[in-house]
């Protein structure tokens, strides 16, 4: 009898879960100007946004699609002067889907699920052969704190790998104390692997075909993109318009 109501409690959660994010694709910002930039160059252009800002926390809600996949997740940025960022994405119930921390060029991520540590400078990273991945980066939703004016809604698509999120942030609080060791560039017990890895996964898609199979390609060997979501915080997600 416990277990028929276990499963019945677990599958209820399940359900309800579904139900708040089906339907909840990525949505671009129809109002705003987008902006291409390198992949390997997203971060550093993210914080030309915030370089006015002395110090930034909040929580974040992220909504990603993947290869056909919606998933949902939430978590934590922590910013501060000059290039100091910290972004944790957890799932619902707080396992941790990535982590990262960037300070003026050296960037630090760790994947639990794939028990690594991909630690390097952008600024030393051999992008010949990519300079076709790009991503389109729309800002939107800006706020205006304590004199500085900021966005607290990013779009962002990286069309060569099928990707597509949206992130906002929420209770943001400015000119705060960033906790004490939040940018220690620890490891723990992951495996240290050097972040130009990343791009022995990704293949260039020929710019005169730019067809399905190239995509295809691109998306099979970005193989730094394959989290493991949780079953719960995943579903199959509407066409993107």
């Amino acid at each position: 009898m416990r277990g028929r109501l276990r499963l019945a409690e677990r599958c209820f959660i399940v359900t309800l879960i579904l139900v708040v994010i089906m339907g909840c694709a990525p949505k671009r910002l129809r109002d705003e100007k987008s902006e291409s930039v390198h992949l390997a160059h997203t971060l550093p252009s993210l914080l030309r946004k915030y370089q006015g800002v002395p110090s930034l926390y909040a929580r974040l809600s992220l909504k990603v699609q993947l290869r056909e996949q919606l998933h949902f997740a939430r978590g934590m940025v922590v910013y501060a002067r000059p290039e100091r960022l910290r972004i944790k994405v957890t799932t619902p119930l707080g396992g941790t889907v990535g982590d990262i921390i960037f300070i003026e060029g050296f960037l630090r991520l760790i994947l639990p699920a794939k028990g690594r540590a991909y630690c390097g400078r952008i600024d030393e990273l051999d992008l010949k052969g990519y300079e076709q991945l790009t991503v389109e980066m729309t800002y939107g939703e800006y706020m205006n704190e304590g004199g500085w004016y900021f966005p607290t809604r990013i779009y962002a698509e990286v069309e060569k790998l099928g990707m597509r999120f949206e992130l906002t942030l929420k209770d943001v609080q400015v000119s705060v104390s960033p906790p004490e060791g939040i940018f220690a560039l620890t490891t723990g017990d992951f495996d240290v692997v050097p972040l130009a890895e990343l791009w022995r996964h990704l293949r260039r898609t020929d710019s005169q075909g730019g067809g399905k199979h190239d995509v295809r390609e691109g998306r099979e060997r970005a193989g730094f993109l394959d989290i493991t979501w949780p079953s719960y915080v995943q579903t199959q997600g509407p066409k993107l318009r």
